[in-house]
């Protein structure tokens, strides 16, 4: 089944974990024989981690990016519905044009992901092969981030439609996946609780080839948070740790983020500058950089909120550094607590607390590090998620599921 099984690839994701996912999981269907042919909109990133190396061939459809674009200041809320709605149209109907490429062409399936636009695209509804989804995590302003407070009655009123909106078309398309992928098991239960779908837990692994400790490296006085510069990836949360810290004892804090959110860099220097903790930001570095980073940091301090699974605290263990993440989401599925570093509750105090255990204790620190590569390099590895991706093909391609009558999912 290897050498015959073809699969057409969709995605319009951005860079990050989710695209490091997928080219992973395409590499290590390549390798294994499998054809894959990606079919992308135009809005598709593919400057980070390109997928051509693992393809046969790659179609690029035209796709708006005016939904893409942050809210301008002289764009109302009735302006920015009207711009969504339009997109919803153009969004359906380029995904359904895609779709009917596909649907023609003999694949045995199709591996679906992340749309930018709706999350769940809408190119699941109109395949009529099998689909495997995979879902990282519910859209967060649409289930449980967002928010209607400072929001006048009549702006409220317009978010609350733009958002049912979107809840509707999410969960509709979602529900035309012949099979939903989970992370982990706390996406999974997210999955379920926003959309009713259980959905299979397949965990993600490191590239080991790329992080992994490098001889010669001597660690330097500063401590790691890597993520996008957005709120949710808990930036600030770290710094007000670090400044609980004697000045003395005090590292710097080194940012690693592939993309900045609106006003957050100034948000996040500002606070540092308050709290008089030195803070450093690096914008879209290559991975080569990264893994010499993840390898010098003293430790690496990881606290978004609501994680759903987090390449980092593997990519840090990985290098032999231990990391200090909050006790929630994917993240307790990952770091072992007391053995690959330490998993505290969302606190200040106790976060420091474990930052200033590591820093202290440098033998304890190399234990920890030792202990996170060899942990990762038996549990956490490409090949044994492939495998397990594979097995789930496989499921659906003897059972042959229909779109509609997907007896694991609940409507």
């Amino acid at each position: 089944m290897k050498e015959e099984l073809r699969i057409a690839i969709f995605h319009d994701l951005p860079s990050g974990g989710a695209k490091r996912c997928l080219f992973e999981y395409c590499r290590n269907l390549s390798r294994r024989g499998i054809i894959l042919d990606a079919y992308l909109p135009a809005t598709a990133n593919e400057e980070f981690l390109p997928l051509d190396e693992v393809l046969r061939e790659k179609m690029v459809f035209p796709a708006s990016r005016d939904y893409l674009l942050p809210p301008g200041a002289k764009r109302g809320a009735l302006k920015r519905l009207s711009v969504f709605i339009k997109a919803i149209l153009d969004n359906m109907e380029g995904q359904k044009k895609i779709a009917e490429s596909i649907n023609d062409k003999g694949y045995d399936l199709a591996f679906i992901h992340h749309s930018q636009f709706i999350q769940s695209p809408f190119i699941l509804r109109y395949l009529k092969i099998p689909s495997v989804y995979f879902m990282h995590e519910p859209y967060r302003a649409a289930y449980d981030e967002f928010t209607m407070e400072g929001l006048t009655p009549k702006v409220s009123l317009i978010r609350r439609l733009h958002i049912e909106l979107f809840r509707r078309m999410d969960s509709r398309n979602a529900h035309h996946a012949s099979m939903v992928l989970a992370n982990s098991r706390f996406s999974q239960e997210r999955i379920y609780n926003a959309y009713g779908i259980r959905a299979d837990v397949c965990y993600l692994g490191i590239n080991t080839d790329m992080f992994h400790p490098m001889r010669g490296v001597e660690k330097q006085d500063f401590v790691l948070s890597v993520g996008s510069l957005r709120p949710h990836k808990g930036h600030r949360f770290v710094i007000d740790s670090l400044a609980l810290l004697s000045p003395e004892n005090r590292p710097r804090l080194l940012i690693v983020a592939d993309s900045i959110g609106r006003g957050e860099r100034d948000l996040v220097l500002r606070a540092a500058h308050e709290k008089e903790v030195e803070v450093e930001v690096l914008v879209d570095i290559p991975d080569e950089r990264l893994r010499l980073l993840y390898n010098q940091a003293r430790l690496v301090a990881f606290a978004p909120y609501k994680e759903p699974f987090g390449f980092v605290p593997l990519e840090s263990m990985a290098c032999g550094t231990p990391v200090v993440g909050v006790r929630e989401g994917g993240l307790v599925e990952t770091i072992e607590d007391g053995v690959t570093g330490f998993l505290v509750e969302r606190d200040p105090g106790l976060f420091s607390l474990a930052v200033s255990r590591l820093l202290s204790n440098p033998d304890l620190s190399r234990r920890m590090g030792m202990q996170g590569v060899r942990m990762v390099r038996e549990k956490w590895s490409w090949e044994k998620s492939g495998d397990a991706l594979l097995e789930y093909f496989r499921q659906v391609l003897s059972t042959r599921r229909t779109q509609d009558g997907d007896p694991r999912t609940r409507p």
